[in-house]
């Protein structure tokens, strides 16, 4: 099953976002061709709270997803992102259904507003949307190494994290293997997605 996402390209910043018609079909073009297959499974609109106004996700790039999901090009269509406000105006205002929504960190040890805030309830009833929660760890927040440099997280939370981790390896355990099954204990998602940098990670996952 191939999930893949548009709306995310280039790494300078100045060019890293497009959400225009033109750029999703050639998007989806180009995951067609590099894939070698003849359809998605589900494409998603990824970081749309880039975008200039989400007045242009909701007018060109839905609708044009829409248009190759109708051509058979793809079979469901998704939004990602971490504001949950966002997640919620797309939702509401998008005129073409939603199949999935992925939402990070936000359904995690350190942070469950996904479930607090309602949305996730929310999403799958009112909008019969599937809630994926992704980065149970936080994009390494919650693990016995730590996040990346360039983990956004304060000072304080980061210290607060590794306190965590250090009582959890006293007491035999890792703060990662609990993480993970906080969020896979939370009955409010029907997917929670991990990833791993290598085969040992995945297993242990």
């Amino acid at each position: 099953i191939l999930h893949t996402k548009v709306g995310r390209y280039l790494p300078h910043v100045a060019d890293m976002f497009d959400f225009s018609a033109d750029r999703v079909k050639r998007s989806v073009d180009e995951s067609l061709r590099r894939l070698g297959v003849d359809y998605l499974d589900t494409i998603q609109v990824h970081d749309p709270e880039f975008a200039p106004s989400l007045d242009i996700i909701v007018r060109q790039t839905l609708p044009t997803l829409a248009d190759l999901r109708r051509q058979g090009l793809v079979r469901s269509i998704g939004i990602t992102g971490y504001p949950l406000s966002t997640l919620r105006e797309l939702a509401a205002r998008s005129v073409v259904e939603l199949d999935t929504c992925i939402s990070y960190c936000r359904l995690a040890l350190h942070d469950t507003s996904l479930s607090d805030s309602g949305l996730a309830t929310s999403l799958a009833q009112d909008h019969h949307v599937g809630v994926l929660n992704a980065s149970a760890l936080a994009m390494g927040l919650l693990t016995q190494q730590g996040p990346p440099a360039w983990h956004p997280a304060s000072a304080n939370l980061k210290a607060r994290c590794r306190a965590a981790a250090e009582l959890c390896a006293q007491r035999g355990t890792d703060l990662a293997r609990l993480a993970l099954h906080f969020s896979l204990a939370r009955p409010e998602v029907s997917t929670t997605l991990v990833s791993a940098a290598d085969v040992v990670t995945m297993e242990s996952n």
